[in-house]
């Protein structure tokens, strides 16, 4: 059985949170990192043992306030992905890209992945930012 994987936000990274048992991955925060292929390899080398079996749920929680262009490669890969999981090993994929709702950057970044990646369902869900107390 696949374990979890956590990886906790720092100023420079997000927080990464698969839940095997869910079919779930949520990533959240900022991601400012200089060398993302050290930070997202741990996650694709997790991506990869899930989806060595065919037929999985899986589902993508992207909310993030900002992410340099390193980062918006690592996206592009990861989602790529996910596409050739869907067609190739008969899994299904939801992604939903979460943006502040008066934060048109985030809003076309997602719009932009949705052109990219027109056969996975990403879903562009807007929300209304909280401070926590």
């Amino acid at each position: 059985m696949i374990k979890d994987l956590y990886i906790a936000d720092t100023d420079f990274s997000p927080e990464v949170y698969f839940r095997a048992d869910l079919g779930q991955l949520s990533i959240k925060g900022d991601s400012l990192l200089e060398n993302t292929a050290e930070f997202f390899e741990q996650i694709f080398d997790w991506l990869e043992l899930y989806l060595a079996d065919d037929g999985h749920f899986f589902t993508v929680n992207f909310r993030l306030n900002y992410y340099n262009t390193g980062t918006a490669g690592r996206f592009f890969d990861f989602l790529k992905r996910l596409n050739d999981y869907r067609y190739q090993q008969d899994g299904e994929v939801v992604v939903n890209w979460f943006y502040e709702i008066n934060d048109v950057n985030q809003l076309e970044n997602g719009l932009e992945f949705s052109g990219d990646f027109p056969q996975l369902f990403i879903n562009i869900i807007p929300f209304m930012y909280q401070e926590e107390s």
